[in-house]
């Protein structure tokens, strides 16, 4: 008995002592090589059938959140961060997907992507998890600070979905019925 609890005790401080998913510090690798990691983690993340694995995604979306803290200025965030969003979100990591888009408008409010990410952040809140006043919020903010986007005419039209609890409007009879 004393035996089977020092091996416990033994094997429970080997786990606090060490992280197997924590990648290598982002001080210690170049952005070319954090690129290259990220590149050969995403070759993985489908099979033949293109099925997103769940199990590799989640790496390659934490290497990606630590390309961009150990780099937040370097050309390619936004772009590493919007293909992560999409990783995330279609593996079921929906609040993940939701804070990496909000890195991409918050910090990098200028990049093209920017109110696609903004857009993506509502629809996820809206569709995936019914919060239709936070919803109604980043539709808000999508029609406030891009008003000249294409997605603003869509944010424009959701949101007055979102402002009504996610109720869609009744649906007209047909003439003559």
């Amino acid at each position: 008995m004393i035996v089977r609890f020092a091996i416990l005790c033994f094997s429970v401080s080997l786990l606090a002592c060490g992280d197997a998913q924590t990648p290598a510090p982002a001080a210690e690798l170049t952005p070319a090589q954090h690129l290259a990691r990220i590149s050969s983690l995403r070759d993985g993340l489908f099979d033949a059938d293109m099925n997103t694995d769940t199990a590799r995604a989640y790496p390659y979306v934490r290497a990606v959140e630590a390309f961009a803290y150990a780099y937040p200025e370097h050309d390619s965030v936004p772009e590493q961060l919007m293909q992560a969003s999409g990783i995330a979100n279609g593996t079921n990591w929906g609040n993940k997907s939701i804070q990496l888009w909000g890195q991409v408008w918050r910090k990098h409010p200028d990049h093209p992507r920017a109110p696609e990410a903004m857009f993506y952040q509502a629809f996820v809140m809206d569709t995936k998890y019914e919060d239709y006043p936070l919803a109604t919020q980043y539709y808000d903010l999508v029609i406030k600070t891009y008003p000249e986007h294409p997605l603003a005419d869509q944010a424009t039209q959701l949101r007055e979905v979102t402002a009504r609890g996610g109720a869609l409007p009744p649906v007209p009879k047909a003439p003559g019925n």
